[in-house]
Formats: C-alpha cells, structure tokens, sequence
C-alpha cells in the first residue's frame, strides 16, 4: 500500500484500542450484510470462487452457497442507492482512530461479486446491471477522506472494472445494461478524480499534522534514554539521526510541524500537475528538498515517494474512463458487446435449457424459443472456447496441469452436435415449404456454429464439425444447382470461408493440444507407478482412441482431493452422450482397454498401446481434409458466380 506520508504506520505501536462505530443507516446496513458473510460461508465461498469465475456449468453446491448471500444483496442494494454513508469515524480521535469500516466494504464488495458471477451463470442481464451499479455506488461509500479511502476506493473501483470486463467477455451484457452502469458511473464519480484525491491529501495533511503535534507533545517529557529505546530511536537510527537529533524533534516541535506543513502546502500546489512534465520537475524537486532537510529531519524521516501514488489515481481515472467509454459504444450500439465475447457463454445456456427440457425440447416452444435466443446471441460472438483441463493451471500458479481427463465427447458437445442436426433439418423442412429465406437462415446458422466447433481446439469437436458441414454442403450445393439468389450465394460465402480449411477445421492445434495433454497425463501415471512409459502416437485417429483409453484411470493433478469434498468433480469435466460421427461401441471397449492395461501393470504385466478399434468410420485426417477441399471449392464457386454476374453488370 502506497502512503504519501508514513505517520500512520510509524505511530502503530502506540495506538489504543478503538471505541465501537456509531454508523448512519446506510452503513449500518453494509455492517449488517457483511455479518451474512461469516467465516465458514466466506471459506467455503472463496473455495469454490475460481470454479465460479471460469466454469460455464458450476456444480449446484456453488450455487446453493451463493445462495445464501441473498439477504446481504438486498441490504447492499438499499446502501449503495445512498448518496452518503457515515460510518460514525471520528477523525479527530488521533491516533485512536481506526477504519475498521474499510474491512465491512471490503466483504460486501465480495458479495456483490460472488453474486454476479451466479448471474452471469443465469444470462440474468438486469441483474447482472444491477451488481454493477452497487459496486461502483459503493465504492463511494468507503469512509472519510484520506489517502487510505482513496486507495480503498481505486481498489473497489477497479475490482468492479473487472467483473465488468467478466461480464462484457460471457456476452452478458447488452445495450440497456451498459446504458445504466454508465449513467451510475458517471452520476456517482467525478470525471477528473473519481477517487477525491484532493480531498484525500487535504484531509490526510491536516490528520497527519495533529496527530505528529499530539504524539511529541505525549513524548516531551521522555527521557533521552527512553528514547533511545522507543521505536522513534530506532526509525530516526536507519536515517542516520543521532540520539539527540531525536530529542531535538520534541524539543522543536514548532519548527517541526511549520516544516511539516510546508512540505503538505507545496504539494498540493502541484498535484493538478504532477503527470505532466513540468509537474515532475516540480515534485522531482521537491523530494530533493524532502532529502535536503528543507522542510524539517522528521519530514525527511517519514516523507516518502508521492509520484507512485499520483500514478495510482492517475491509473484509476484512465481506467475507468476506458470503461466508461466502452459502455458508451455498447449502449449507442457502435460496438456489438458480443463482438468480443466467448460464444461458450450462450452455447453453455443453450445446452442447460434443452438438458432441462428434456429430449423433446424442439417440440416445446417456450423451450424451443429460449434456446434459439440463446444460440442467437452466440451466433453474434466471434469467438468460441469453451474450458478445457490445462485452463485451470492458474488457480493452482502451475505453468501447466490439469484438472481433468478431457472425455472423448464433452458435455456441451451432443446438444451442439444436436442442435446443428436440428437446424440442419429445419432447412430442409423450410425449403420444401418454399420459405427458402427460412431455409437460408438456417444454414446461417449451422454455419456460424461449424465455425465455432471448428474454433474450440478439442478432437471430437473438429470431427463434429467436418462431418456436418458436408451436410450443410450437401444442402447448399442443391440450392445453388436451382438457383441462389445473390444476397444469399454471398452471406453464404461470407460465413463458410471462415470455418478453418488451411488447418482443416482445427485438426492439427486440437490434435497438439491433445497430444499435449496425453503426454503430461501418462507422465503423471509413469511418475506414480501406476503405468509403464508409453508413447504418445500423432496420429488423430490413435490421439482419440488414447483419449478413451485413459478416462477410467486416475486423474493426472488431483488438486482437488484436499480442497474439495469427495464426491465434486470440475463442472466442466462431464461427459456428454453420443454423436452420430463417432462410435459408442469402440469407445467403451477403448476405454475398457485402458483400465486393463492399468490392471495388467499393477502385476508387472504390460499390455501394449495398440488401438484396437477404429472410433470413426473414416480416418480422421481424410474425413477433414476432404470436407475441407469440398468446402474450399464450393467457396470459390460461389464467388466465382458472384463476380461473373458483376462483370456482366
């Protein structure tokens, strides 16, 4: 923590115990929902935080902890509305005065965020705005002026950027919202310092000079030895005072806080200036007089680097103006905020509302409804990545581990391998109805999603991918065979050159990231004796067929043995059901391969690691490729019938 002036923390040993708050309703209210946050459900909480902030499927027992914050949002809802919070601090008291207010915003700021992060889970976008508003409206409300509030203050101000920023990359958050939080932004916090940083050093000179006035005059009667003995002996020791150089600041008190005030005076008559050149020459110089004694030994002895903290308030204010203009783009809709998120959010969504509704969901319109608005705004996003077992190196700060075995077929992957078949059929249907806008737009669609699978660097989602985008060729090229008109030849084309041809539909960096992953997995196994050094093949087809081999073996890093109870697993680990393209038979008895391999070591026995059924009906590299050179080709049909018909023009 960067403090202009350590008098505070040179004091310490001295200060008393502090008398209880006596706080306004509104701060009253932050106490009251900081106390929901008791210590076990703040553990629990901060346990099961990361899963929240980076899983697309928490577990229901986050969910279910989250919960409890319920009457403590309620109560921050009503506080942050406030413009003024008293929290009953009595500046005057001295060096008797503590913040401990600081600790009771520090957990609401806490709460808040746990609870957008369920939001964000639940694509509740009002509420999501709502969490927003109250982070930015608190950070207001922090305490009276001095250089620790504002401080306080730049930290919540920038932990609410962050969720923001959390909020905008899950696509959660539309024109309304950003609309909102922009106009609490800027009704709440002043354009030029939104962290009072001139009221802070006003407040924090005249602090720091009465409570140094009234420490030297509790110490003129001390004893020269005393003195030598007290913390103040030592402190003015490591800047080179002698110990009567230490007495003499008692003694010359007057000169002292003359100096002192000097020293506050001059510089806040360059803190406007201070980021720009000639404002550094001048805070440059003043530190040299600091060094010089200019403005008295003790200003010299406590007087620390001031740029640092002007750098900080300097930082907030860009910051939040970044933010701010950032919201102001989405809600004027000159940016698509989805023009920067992970599709994954909305995919995530589209796949828990048709799980929930049951394998008849297409037939249920409501669910029907709100999965094609959900696979609506996914289509808006450019990119796709849903979590994979090494993203989560860095809840434990490895370089690279994993926290599961990736399953052959990933939880989200059948819905989304369903959905294209759905969609895919829709066309069909609308096509014969002669609705072939309808029609179009369906493919649109499976389109966007071929691409995005195409993007999300797994095996089975790069082999879903090639296999109905030959599907969607079939229907595009009996189409065009009768006539495309030129709009849709051209939307066509301009989404299907983007699903990856050169790399064919994200083969080569899914079949290195999984080989990546095997290879640290058996090393695992070989490190704990439970296998023998087995190689990890290239080839996608035997990549795949190791994939199943391994998941019924132990997990490679099982970080999660003594934090987490027994019976979690990472939400996103779950296997999913089957797709069409790939074997259930062959990857059941691969699986089965594995766990006798396992078994046959365990008694010196080694089994070699020889895949023994093919998971696909074709090798994987050939059914790519060949999707990849059809696609490549109808693209240039396409825009080779587009440009003729401009020349022709």
């Amino acid at each position: 923590m960067i403090r202009p002036f350590a008098v505070l923390g040179l004091l310490a040993p001295l200060v008393l115990p502090v008398s209880s708050l006596h706080a306004d309703s509104t701060a009253d209210r932050y106490i009251r929902a900081a106390e929901v946050l008791d210590e076990e459900l703040e553990d629990a909480l901060e346990t099961h935080a990361e899963v929240l902030r980076v899983s697309l499927r928490p577990p229901e027992q986050t969910l279910a902890l989250i919960a409890k914050l319920d009457p403590a949002i309620k109560l921050i809802n009503r506080a942050a509305r406030a413009r003024t919070c008293d929290w009953g601090i009595d500046m005057s008291a001295g060096l008797e005065t503590e913040m401990p207010n600081i600790s009771y915003i520090t957990d609401c700021q806490n709460i808040v965020i746990h609870d957008l992060r369920r939001q964000i889970h639940e694509a509740d976008l009002p509420a999501i705005g709502d969490r927003l508003i109250a982070l930015y409206q608190m950070s207001r409300h922090v305490g009276p002026d001095c250089i620790l509030r504002c401080l306080i203050q730049g930290r919540v101000i920038n932990k609410a950027n962050m969720v923001l920023d959390d909020a905008i990359d899950r696509g959660m958050m539309d024109a309304v919202q950003a609309e909102r939080v922009l106009q609490t932004i800027r009704s709440s916090l002043d354009e030029r310092d939104p962290l009072q940083v001139r009221a802070s050093l006003v407040a924090e000179a005249q602090f720091t000079v009465a409570a140094l006035e009234d420490t030297l005059v509790k110490w003129e009667g001390l004893e020269i030895e005393e003195l030598e003995k007290s913390w103040l002996r030592d402190a003015a020791a490591r800047e080179g005072f002698e110990p009567e150089d230490v007495k003499w600041l008692i003694k010359g008190r007057d000169a002292l806080i003359e100096g002192l005030n000097t020293y506050w005076d001059d510089l806040l008559a360059i803190m406007d200036e201070v980021h720009t050149e000639p404002g550094k020459r001048r805070l440059d110089a003043m530190e040299q007089r600091v060094v010089a004694g200019e403005y008295g030994p003790l200003t010299r002895m406590l007087a620390v680097n001031m740029y640092g903290y002007f750098s900080y308030a300097r930082k907030a204010r860009e910051d939040l103006k970044e933010r701010k203009t950032l919201l102001q783009q989405i809600a004027d809709g000159t940016l698509d905020p989805m023009s920067r998120a992970n599709a994954a959010g909305w995919y995530a969504r589209a796949c828990l509302t048709a799980e929930i509704a049951g394998p008849d969901w297409w037939e249920d319109e409501a669910a029907r409804t709100q999965v094609l608005a959900e696979l609506a705004m996914a289509a808006r996003a450019d990119r796709c990545t849903f979590p994979a077992p090494e993203d989560y190196a860095q809840i434990i700060g490895e370089d690279y581990a994993l926290q599961w075995t990736e399953p052959v077929i990933t939880w989200w992957l059948a819905p989304m391998d369903e959905f294209l078949a759905t969609r895919l059929a829709a066309a069909d249907a609308s096509d014969v109805a002669g609705n072939r806008e309808a029609a179009i737009n369906h493919l649109l669609a499976s389109a966007i999603m071929i691409r995005h699978l195409a993007d999300n660097p797994t095996l089975a989602s790069s082999i879903v991918a090639a296999s109905r985008c030959r599907e969607l060729m079939d229907r595009v090229e009996a189409m065009h065979a009768v006539g495309l008109s030129a709009p849709h030849r051209e939307a066509l084309l301009d989404v299907m050159k983007q699903i990856p041809m050169a790399d064919a539909f994200g083969l080569g960096r899914a079949a290195e990231r999984t080989k990546r992953r095997l290879s640290h997995h058996l090393t695992e196994l070989k490190a704990h004796g439970l296998l023998p050094a087995y190689r990890v093949p290239s080839d996608p087809d035997d990549l795949l067929y190791l994939m199943a081999w391994v998941q019924r073996l132990p997990r490679s890093t099982p970080y999660y043995d003594y934090i987490w109870s027994e019976d979690f697993h990472w939400p996103d680990a779950a296997a999913g059901t089957s797709v069409a393209i790939i074997d259930d038979t062959a990857m059941t008895a691969a699986t089965q391969d594995g766990v006798q391999a396992l078994e046959a070591w365990a008694v010196d026995v080694l089994l070699p690691l020889e895949p023994s059924h093919d998971m696909t009906s074709q090798p994987i590299s050939t059914l790519t490729r060949d999707a990849a050179n059809r696609l490549r080709a109808l693209c240039r049909t396409l825009d080779e019938s587009l440009q003729g018909e401009s020349v022709s023009e």
